[in-house]
């Protein structure tokens, strides 16, 4: 067999943006913005400027193609969201009280945000935690007697309770050991 070695990676992003009309009125989504990133090349991040979508009626399975048909649905999408881990909680609670609360709108503000409504979180700490710790760290202890979430007091708490009042409360969450 042989071996090939992959000499440069060029990445296309296609931001969907919607064209703006005039007036202030809502756009359609009938054309793509193009970034193009090439290694080794002066194309990083480079905006190739807009491509109109095209009709397309039975693709060339040469080429690879992603296709929606709005009437056909394979599963149900649960929500949208992001992690509460140490990591993000503990950075989070560093931030200047105005830089916390552009945060928060911008990604749980269900108008002027990113609306998350699906959220996880671990169980214990995980690999993007400041330490290693569980919340039965007394061996045996099967009736959890000594079961505690102080680790998570300081940090994460507050910084899901803060993403809930911005939710308006509809956040569900997803926890992982």
């Amino acid at each position: 067999m042989k071996k090939m070695r992959i000499r440069s990676v060029i990445l296309v992003l296609a931001l969907f943006v919607p064209v703006k009309q005039s007036h202030g009125q809502q756009g359609d989504f009938s054309e793509a913005r193009i970034i193009v990133t090439a290694e080794s090349t002066n194309q990083l991040l480079h905006d190739a400027g807009f491509r109109a979508f095209e009709p397309l009626e039975q693709p060339d399975e040469n080429y690879p193609a992603i296709l929606i048909d709005d009437d056909v649905t394979f599963q149900t999408i649960e929500g949208f969201g992001g992690a509460f881990t140490d990591a993000a909680a503990i950075t989070f609670g560093k931030l200047p009280e105005e830089e916390r609360a552009q945060f928060l709108k911008a990604c749980f503000d269900p108008v002027e945000g990113n609306a998350y409504n699906l959220c996880r979180t671990t169980i214990h700490s995980c690999d993007y935690s400041d330490e290693m710790y569980t919340y039965a760290e007394v061996e045996g202890d099967k009736k959890l007697k000594h079961f505690t979430i102080e680790h998570d007091l300081p940090y994460r708490i507050p910084m899901i309770r803060a993403a809930m009042d911005v939710s308006g409360g509809e956040l569900r969450f997803f926890a992982s050991p």
